[in-house]
């Protein structure tokens, strides 16, 4: 009887440690994300200035400086999603990962269409070498072809848009959604050549007005209440970076 006391009491005590030690375990990843989210941010701001800096030093016309930095930091950062899709059909047994569009990467879908605006039809090329995309293919076979079959010197020839590919441009940050064509415009982006029209252009400016994001939640701005988790950190830091961009008047080929 004492020793079946004794066995739950040490199994509670053991289960209770367990549980305590995973919520220290999510404090300090939750702590280490947001340290790591504010350094992202602080750099983009630190580029912004020493742009400015630059710009102000120089005899360089302001309104020609049509390919501002903060461009290539935010394809650095969306890069490292890139490399996690490759990664994955490449040196694993492929798992499922999360698809690439806004609502399973955290971002918060509820009314956003209703608060952003679709842009008139505006004839854009983004540049698969230069521009970030984020294609998210999935099925090993599909990839492993594109590899043998697109390039120059292969028996598809050089990358080029077809009816298969469609991406949606958010503005003001130049980040191109793959809605179709995934495993094909990330051998574009491998091999860094052609070049897609997307499909459709929204401007998320006004989405700055309701929705903040700390690196950990999104969070609505009027209540201060939590909207939804971050699940993609590279998303919620391209996504603050845009909130910048918006106050500095930046704006993806000088579009809006």
């Amino acid at each position: 009887m004492f020793f079946n006391l004794y066995k739950k009491i040490a199994e509670y005590n053991n289960k209770r440690e367990e549980e305590l030690r995973q919520k220290l375990l999510l404090k300090n990843r939750l702590n280490k994300n947001k340290m790591r989210f504010s350094r992202c941010i602080n750099f983009a701001k630190e580029l912004i200035d020493e742009t400015n800096k630059r710009m102000n030093d120089s005899e360089f016309d302001s309104n020609e400086l049509t390919n501002h930095p903060l461009f290539n930091l935010i394809r650095a950062i969306g890069l490292n999603i890139n490399n996690k899709y490759i990664g994955n059909l490449i040196y694993e047994t492929p798992k499922e990962l999360p698809n690439i569009v806004p609502y399973e990467m955290g971002f918060p879908d509820k009314y956003f269409y209703d608060i952003v605006k679709e842009v008139s039809f505006i004839d854009v090329k983004m540049k698969l070498n230069k521009d970030l995309l984020l294609p998210w293919p999935w099925h090993r076979e599909r990839f492993l072809n594109t590899f043998a079959f697109i390039g120059e010197g292969r028996l598809g020839g050089k990358w080029k848009q077809d009816c298969n590919h469609s991406v949606s441009l958010w503005l003001p940050m130049g980040l191109g959604w793959v809605d179709y064509g995934n495993h094909s415009i990330m051998q574009g982006i491998i091999q860094g050549e052609g070049e897609v029209s997307p499909n459709t252009i929204y401007d998320i400016r006004p989405i700055y007005d309701y929705v903040i994001c700390d690196g950990i939640n999104y969070i609505d701005i009027e209540s201060g209440k939590k909207i939804c988790s971050v699940r993609s950190f590279e998303i919620a830091a391209i996504f603050e970076i845009g909130r910048l961009m918006t106050q500095n008047g930046i704006c993806y080929n000088s579009i809006l």
